[in-house]
């Protein structure tokens, strides 16, 4: 279970810098392969390119469910936690409870508000699948 959220915690950390301004996504890829921070294996390093593949496809999907919000008012820590959660949850058809909670505890150990949890809880509790 550490490993998981270990790669959770470095895939967040990854599309952090990815929603900054100054990043384009060839340099996340390039990130993805060569953080000595990040240190991924072969597997997780195409899973994050998978990621990197979808973005935008995910972003559209995850658009109308943030209901009166929009997407670039977001903060950048929830744009990078919901474009995981939602791709664990969407397309590898993982737990949407179990995931769920390890992001809104993901959430409250690095975000600074206490919203920001419960609009990341809002929005993925509505994903149907």
């Amino acid at each position: 279970m550490k490993i998981k959220i270990d790669f959770r915690e470095k895939k967040i950390y990854l599309f952090y810098k990815f929603y900054l301004p100054s990043i384009t996504v060839e340099q996340l890829q390039y990130e993805a392969v060569h953080d000595k921070y990040l240190n991924f294996t072969n597997e997780q390093v195409k899973k994050v390119e998978k990621i990197i593949e979808l973005i935008k496809e995910i972003e559209e999907k995850i658009q109308p469910l943030l209901n009166d919000w929009n997407w670039t008012e977001l903060k950048t820590l929830e744009k990078a936690i919901l474009v995981n959660s939602f791709y664990e949850i969407f397309y590898l058809k993982k737990s949407k409870k179990i995931i769920i909670n390890e992001y809104i505890n993901l959430s409250k150990r690095y975000g600074t508000t206490d919203s920001s949890y419960k609009i990341i809880n809002g929005i993925l509790d509505s994903i149907n699948i």
